[in-house]
């Protein structure tokens, strides 16, 4: 790998950018394009930045803080530009998520990721993003998905990050126990990590334990800033005890929200909160909106748990076809 940057104050910055862009919270990402934008103004060959702001792009993207058509072009161009200075520079992580989350390019987003792992096989949070999203949520192989996730443990066993990824990967393969202990030690690391809260309250939650999952949850809510996704996952732990009048003022929070906010309204968490509560024609309703903004979280909807209400409908069939997912 090239010498990334002889300029001292760049890779200062480089690394604060990084610290940013994995606390997965409200500022977080903004914070980090804004180090990486310093450090290529010292550097302007600085590929490893241009990379990082490229993943931090899609980002913003992802985590339902800007909409889709007015960033991933601009994730893409930093990408490509990073990719022209330095093969080894970390672009292909930024593409993987592109083609993901964007073109819904499936195959090309795997030999994205692949790439950017023959680069950078010890990349712990790379490797578990690959283990989900790839392996798990849009080919269902929970086993590999597991193995994949269990090396990026062994590269990285003290950030809260893969712990989180890989926590949800094993409770969507049903292996609680262990992601409850995988999400109790990375809010032991992280006590404000996101990610730890949210695959905690899953998990509690999928196990039934719907008490514990529900005050993991609200902890999540309150570090987010109250995420879009985590109003979904609060509002089926809420059904789950009965508090409906709550559930559905999260949904309506949802709803609100999308018209007042500057932001992509995640028409894919009402779907699911629209199908939890049993309204199936407004859930498909959402989802066709969620289809329209090319909703960040259809990748999942094959395998994702929160869309289980949907699948007996017929509609959900020909939906997966039209997504390329069946």
């Amino acid at each position: 790998m090239k010498q990334p940057t002889d300029n001292l104050e760049a890779y200062e910055l480089y690394l604060r950018g990084r610290f940013h862009l994995y606390q997965c919270v409200a500022g977080s990402f903004e914070n980090a394009i804004e180090c990486f934008e310093r450090a290529v103004a010292l550097d302007p060959d600085y590929a490893q930045a241009y990379a990082s702001m490229a993943e931090s792009y899609a980002m913003l993207v992802f985590y339902r803080i800007r909409r889709p058509n007015e960033v991933m072009p601009k994730a893409k161009e930093e990408a490509m530009r990073a990719l022209a200075l330095d093969e080894t520079s970390g672009a292909h992580h930024a593409l993987a998520w592109v083609k993901l989350m964007h073109e819904w390019d499936w195959a090309g987003a795997k030999l994205e990721f692949q790439q950017a792992l023959e680069l950078d096989s010890r990349n712990a949070a790379l490797r578990s993003q690959y283990a989900f999203l790839i392996l798990q949520m849009v080919e269902g192989q929970n086993e590999q998905a597991i193995g994949e996730g269990r090396l990026a443990l062994e590269s990285d066993p003290l950030s809260a990050y893969p712990k989180a990824v890989v926590g949800v990967i094993m409770a969507v393969a049903g292996e609680y126990e262990e992601v409850i202990r995988l999400a109790k030690e990375a809010v032991s690391n992280e006590p404000n990590s996101y990610l730890a809260h949210r695959g905690l309250g899953l998990a509690l939650g999928w196990q039934g334990k719907h008490e514990e999952a529900t005050a993991a949850l609200e902890r999540a809510l309150e570090v987010s800033g109250r995420h879009l996704w985590t109003l979904y996952d609060l509002a089926a732990e809420y059904v789950a005890l009965g508090r409906w009048d709550e559930a559905n003022l999260l949904k309506e929070e949802l709803r609100e929200r999308s018209k007042r906010e500057d932001i992509l309204p995640s028409w894919s968490s009402m779907t699911m909160i629209e199908g939890l509560l049993g309204n199936l024609d407004a859930a498909f309703e959402a989802l066709e909106l969620a289809y329209a903004e090319r909703d960040t979280l259809l990748p999942f909807a094959r395998y994702w748990p929160g869309f289980d209400p949907l699948r007996d409908d017929p509609r959900w069939d020909e939906f997966l076809r039209k997504m390329g997912l069946d």
